[in-house]
């Protein structure tokens, strides 16, 4: 190992307004519908914005979801 991947693999990385890290499973959702499923949702005119406007309100739902199953189990509600 080398003297830059040893200070690498022993930092912690606090800036995270710049960026955060992402869950494999989130990447790769997110990779399909930029690349293969992409629309503007903010469109009113076409099929595309439709299919994207779907997407982004059921992943809220989702979101929502499980965020109140994690409150709940955590007896935070």
């Amino acid at each position: 190992m080398t003297f830059s991947n040893t200070i690498l693999s022993e930092s912690i990385y606090l800036d995270y307004h710049a960026t955060t890290p992402v869950d494999r499973r989130v990447a790769e959702k997110v990779y399909d519908y930029m690349v293969n499923n992409f629309g503007n949702s903010s469109s009113i005119d076409h099929i595309f914005d439709n299919q994207a406007t779907k997407k982004i309100k059921q992943s809220l739902v989702n979101f929502i979801f499980h965020l109140n199953f994690l409150l709940r189990k955590n007896n935070c509600l």
